[in-house]
């Protein structure tokens, strides 16, 4: 996906604003002051890991290069070897171009257990590498060999981010991987600029793709016209979070580098690199802080100038409006389109919905009411058909329009819960709901005869397969490292049509189906190659062929193929009219060509401003020309060797060993000295000292984060241990703490704990909807110590514990919860309990959530209730279990003091009042957006005289209005890794219990909340 290449790091586990799921501390010490130790760390670790590559119990094994191990299942063996054989060739030309070495032996893991087409480096704790063995997305990539240049964007990452100076080199000889001055220094943009570059620098990749040239090109072009287009660099490097957010940083960071490479060479751009790992510069004005800084001093310009010189490079002139021709507009992304019963389908992952469109109008007893297209005694022409996935991406329509073909990805069960599964389905349009008829590990599911064709993987490489209804799978046609496919369309009942590249250039197929031939269509224009190379969004609508081409390195504009009588003579149309937006999707639908536009911020469903029947342009006759043996031969038909490439490192490459994941968990691959800092009934003191570390597998399977302190003032070694492990296919969770803590620093309390817990989840149906699992096991002790009568004189270690506490912990919930960046509240409902029980206890704790958000209205609110033997306060806190799951929904502007309650019930409804974008800078820091939210909350537990709330019956309640103001800032004291910082104001007005007094000075309660996300 377009997304290759992501650096990713870890997350550490938060030890500061949870307690322990099983086993509860005391209240007043959920902020450990060592997390803000963390937290400067780990604003480098990038982005946190899925961390689940591979299915459960897989077994491993590894081929040592000079400078990689090779990591694989059998079922990438082969791909494993390859790679070994090219892997030094590619490090050579990477190191050498930017002169930085690779200072360790870098992990390359492969993984052939998920669909999507992906990969990442991460830098922590140690610069590893994984690919996923799986077929490229040939309308979003240009690459000329997939295996290589993946690995190659993968790699540059892992050479740029060792740019240091001797004296940091030997820093991280020290302290290991967090040791990494590009983190500090390289905007996000130039991450991934320099990998995306440098997969360009064949003549292919994303920098020399008109599709992302276009999208830049389009930015310029409506930059001042409907609002700032073009983004800033500060935009640029992550902090924008309107669409299309996912691909900035990847489209101008590499077009920028591959500009700063063209003009000006690339010693000076490697020379930019190394000046990276040097120095860092801080000022109060962004754009001459640390990089910014750096290049002026390497380029001899300022950094602002050279952008805009940049995009003035990128700069055309000549585009037309179409706004005669705009059928649907607003917040919407357009992810395919398709037609039939005269009717026009598309996927919006936007509106997670698979929408129609009639323009004769639609029957609003079939509308549901679920969409505007009219009103007022206006027809409605669209309508939301069926829930969908986000991430669906192909669609077909059977003639008549009552079955729909979806292409979508589903995560596997439980036990490969992070893996993705391709999967094609069939919709019932009357009923809309599934045929029963679904085809998994399929691509791009279209109709042919009687069944379905589309593509699967064999490795990295896709197959064009047949599916007859009730009959074995046909291969029709074999790819390989250097031919791809995409796209079949049924041209008739025995011809296919699809789209394939070559060694990076692209072409038309027709696959015939009676004799097993394959052919390309040619014209005698003499630029058809490059016609051809670019082209995308092949359909067959009404017996025309139509794409999407862009052979000048403007805009993608109209291709469409005349398929004349008796079928057998083609004649092509090249439409010459760059209209903004450019022209993707095309389909037919009564004689009228419909596409997706596709704007700075949003797609539009557009009409063609000329009919198939007037389409104008450039006209040719075009012939079919049969491929030659040698492509024949590839792609595996009749009377050719077989498809597959044979291994041409055998011999070649050392053999392979078993793999040992221990042998990376090395606690000096990342550490750093820590004071023992611990803060008891608001007394801080530093009572040792000690190191963090973290450790991980090349597969990330394994994650162990480790606190080891020597506690002098309690004799003691301070120890905290957690290890996530995904081996079984979900993540358990395992901890063991020993520690002093308590809320008296003359009572200090040894606490050693020791937990076990799993987590499951199953999707139910789509991504929209899954159902997790929570379990776990755990032991407690405590043993208490006074100091106002008893000297500390001995070693914690000779304290008695006066409890020993195990409990378990078990959960269930369920979901359909969303919300995009740009919204308040999102869409959806979650509803949970769990239930947590203590040996000892004659009943569990049970606690119970439900939540709703409905952005539209806009509306959310969560009810809540626990039931607990001992006593819990208001708060839903309590000694044995601590802080309760719906801790944020609690009326903190009540007094808590004396109240133990066994039975707690709570809601909270929030309206809100506005949102409003910003989209600004200031200095070091990004306003995204302000919002504000009017509320209710309130709480019912048991009657208790003396405290606070109003009696009713057996029960108080307790309840205030709530005003919310809240905004969005990004901001990169990383610059990696830009976070979003999320404070809130919050002012409650108690209803209950109002004082007689001094009204607002009692009943007026200010509150504020901050959070972190990245």
């Amino acid at each position: 996906m377009s997304s290759i290449g992501l650096i990713r790091g870890i997350k550490a586990p938060d030890r500061s604003f949870r307690s322990n799921p099983l086993h509860g501390r005391p209240d007043g010490l959920h902020v450990n002051p060592r997390f803000f130790f963390l937290l400067l760390l780990f604003l480098g670790a990038l982005y946190t890991t899925d961390a689940q590559n591979y299915q459960p119990f897989t077994p491993l094994r590894v081929i040592e290069t000079e400078h990689f191990d090779i990591i694989f299942p059998a079922q990438s063996e082969e791909t494993a070897r390859t790679l070994a054989g090219k892997a030094e060739g590619i490090y050579r030309k990477v190191s050498g171009l930017l002169g930085i070495d690779l200072p360790r032996r870098v992990p390359v893991s492969i993984t052939p257990h998920t669909d999507e087409f992906n990969g990442y480096m991460n830098p922590l704790p140690y610069p590893h590498i994984m690919l996923f063995d799986t077929p490229p997305v040939l309308e979003s990539l240009r690459f000329e060999n997939s295996l290589e240049d993946l690995f190659l964007h993968e790699l540059t990452h892992a050479v740029s981010a060792n740019t240091r100076s001797p004296a940091l080199e030997v820093l991280r000889k020290i302290f290991g991987g967090w040791v990494s001055p590009a983190g500090f220094t390289a905007p996000w943009f130039m991450i991934e600029g320099a990998s995306v570059s440098f997969e360009s620098l064949n003549g292919f990749g994303r920098s020399n793709d008109p599709l992302v040239k276009g999208r830049i090109r389009q930015n310029i072009h409506e930059d001042g016209k409907t609002g700032r287009t073009f983004m800033t660099p500060f935009q640029a490097m992550g902090v924008y979070d309107l669409p299309p957010s996912a691909r900035i940083y990847y489209e101008y960071g590499g077009l920028f580098s591959s500009w700063l490479q063209r003009k000006y060479g690339m010693e000076k751009y490697a020379e930019l690199w190394r000046a990276m790992g040097n120095s860092y510069h801080f000022s109060v004005f962004f754009y001459n802080n640390g990089y910014y800084h750096i290049f002026k001093t390497v380029y001899g310009i300022p950094f602002l100038e050279a952008w805009d010189n940049f995009k003035e490079d990128f700069r055309i002139t000549g585009i037309e409006e179409n706004h005669e021709g705009l059928v649907r507009g607003g917040p919407s992304i357009i992810n395919d389109i398709a037609v039939g019963g005269g009717r026009v389908y598309f996927l919006d992952p936007i509106a997670q919905a698979l929408m129609i469109y009639d323009d004769r109008g639609l029957d609003p007893g079939e509308t549901g009411g679920t969409e505007s297209g009219g009103g007022n005694g206006e027809d409605i022409k669209f309508k939301a058909l069926i829930p969908m996935d986000s991430a669906a991406y192909g669609l077909d329509v059977s003639e008549d329009g009552t079955k729909v073909l979806v292409s979508t990805y589903r995560r596997r069960g439980a036990i490969s819960g992070q893996l993705s599964q391709a999967v094609v389905i069939e919709y019932d349009a009357q009923t809309r709901f599934s045929t029963g008829r679904r085809w998994e590990g399929l691509y791009h599911g279209r109709y042919f005869r009687d069944g379905v064709i589309g593509f699967r993987s064999h490795r990295h490489i896709s197959r064009l397969v047949y599916c007859p209804p009730g009959g074995d799978e046909e291969v029709l046609l074999k790819g390989s490292d250097e031919l791809y496919f995409s796209h079949p369309s049924a041209l008739d009942k025995g011809r296919i049509v699809f789209s394939f590249s070559e060694k990076g250039i692209r072409g038309l197929g027709v696959y015939h189906y009676e004799t097993k031939e394959a052919s390309s269509f040619v014209s005698d224009l003499p630029d058809d190659t490059e016609r051809w190379r670019s082209i995308r969004d092949l359909r067959v609508s009404e017996g025309k062929i139509l794409f999407a081409f862009n052979h000048d390195d403007r805009l993608y504009k109209l291709g469409m193929i005349n398929v004349d009588p008796p079928g057998d003579t083609f004649t092509v149309v090249f439409t010459e009219r760059d209209f903004s937006g450019g022209v993707f999707r095309p389909v037919i639908s009564g004689g009228d060509i419909y596409y997706r536009a596709e704007f700075s911020a949003w797609n539009a469903l557009m009409r063609y401003p000329e009919t198939a029947l007037t389409l104008g342009g450039i006209r040719t006759d075009l012939r079919l020309e049969p491929w030659d043996e040698a492509r024949r031969a590839v792609a595996g038909l009749p009377g050719t060797e077989a498809g597959d490439k044979p291994d041409q490192w055998q011999g070649l490459v050392p053999p392979d060993k078993p793999y040992w994941f221990f042998k990376y968990m090395n606690p000096l691959n990342l550490w750093l000295p820590l004071p023992l800092i611990r803060n008891m009934g608001g007394q801080t003191s530093i009572d040792g000292a000690g190191i963090f570390s973290f450790m991980a597998d090349p597969a990330d399977t394994n994650l162990v984060f480790l606190y080891a302190f020597a506690d002098l003032r309690h004799t003691m070694a301070d120890i905290d241990l957690h290890w996530i492990n995904y081996y079984l296919g979900f993540p358990l969770d395992i901890r063991l703490v020993d520690t002093v803590t308590g809320t008296d620093p003359e009572r200090p309390v040894r606490w050693t704990t020791g937990s076990l817990t799993a987590t499951l989840r199953f999707p139910l149906g789509n991504e929209r909807r899954s159902l997790s699992f929570y379990g776990g096991l755990g032991i407690v002790g405590q043993a208490a110590r006074n100091l106002r009568y008893v000297s500390l004189d001995t070693s914690a270690y000779g304290w008695n514990y006066q409890e020993i506490n195990p409990s378990g912990l078990a959960g269930l919930s369920v979901s359909n919860m969303r919300r995009f960046f740009w919204e308040t509240f999102g869409q959806g409902v979650s509803a949970g309990t769990y239930v947590r029980y203590a040996l000892g206890e004659t009943l569990p704790r049970l606690e119970f959530f439900l939540s709703f958000a409905a952005e539209p209205l806009p509306l959310r609110g969560t009810m809540y209730g626990a039931l607990e033997q001992r006593g819990m306060n208001l708060y839903g806190r309590s000694p044995r279990y601590g802080m309760a799951s719906f801790d944020r929904y609690t009326p903190v502007e009540y007094p808590n003091a004396g109240i133990v309650t066994h039975r707690l019930f709570g809601a909270e409804m929030e309206i809100k009042l506005f949102s409003l974008e910003l989209q600004r800078s200031f200095s070091h820091f990004y306003f995204n957006r302000i919002f504000a939210s009017l509320g209710w909350r309130g709480a019912l537990f048991d009657n208790q005289e003396t405290a606070t709330g109003d009696p009713m019956g057996e029960f108080r309640v307790v309840h205030s209005a709530l005003f919310r103001l809240g905004t969005t800032i990004s901001a990169a004291p990383v610059t990696v890794l830009p976070v979003k910082l999320h404070p809130s104001f919050w002012a409650a007005l108690r209803l209950s219990d109002l004082p007689e007094d001094n009204f607002i000075l009692n009943a007026l309660h200010l509150g504020f909340s901050f959070s972190i996300t990245y």
